[in-house]
């Protein structure tokens, strides 16, 4: 678990990056319930709470009629995703919100990429930093030196040229082109 200062120097470089220093409402949200949650307070983080303390909402909202805050969790979930798969990808304290609650998860990241919370349908690769994507091509060309497979461009190859699969011995499941 990260300590309360880690937490509030990712929270400070959250809210400095481009995906939210132009929206204070989306500041006020995700600052109100980390500072909550870090002084142990998470258990007041409602609905009717965030809308009134960091909304700025009267005493008569009704977050059962004004659906603000759910909306506004919806935008910070997809910003924090954003954030995290782009410019704080290396970033060692990750702030996540867990999909129906208000209550924020803080955790260390130790070298792997962050998957994005809603990652249904947006597919392995939206997951994976730019970087990896380099490192990741590196290592399937080298994988594939190794193994022997020979790299022939595809506009000259024949029908008759194209390579058989076969099972890698490094993992069966995959094949190889060899």
């Amino acid at each position: 678990m990260p300590t309360t200062n880690e937490i509030r120097a990712a929270l400070d470089r959250v809210i400095a990056s481009d995906m939210l220093r132009h929206s204070p409402q989306l500041i006020a949200f995700l600052r109100f319930i980390v500072e909550t949650t870090v002084c142990d307070e998470g258990e007041r983080l409602k609905g009717y709470t965030i809308g009134i303390e960091a909304m700025g909402r009267g005493e008569d909202f009704d977050p059962q009629s004004d659906p603000i805050v759910r909306v506004e969790a919806g935008r910070l979930r997809r910003a924090l995703e954003h954030y995290y798969a782009g410019p704080g990808a290396a970033d060692v304290v990750v702030i996540d919100i867990p999909r129906g609650r208000y209550v924020p998860t803080f955790r260390r990241r130790l070298g792997q990429p962050v998957p994005l919370s809603s990652g249904v349908g947006r597919g392995l690769l939206a997951a994976i930093p730019r970087a990896w994507g380099m490192s990741l091509a590196a290592l399937a060309f080298v994988m594939s030196a190794r193994s022997g497979a020979k790299a022939v461009p595809s506009s000259a190859r024949t029908s008759a040229q194209v390579p058989r699969r076969k099972s890698s011995k490094l993992w069966p499941g995959i094949r190889n082109l060899g």
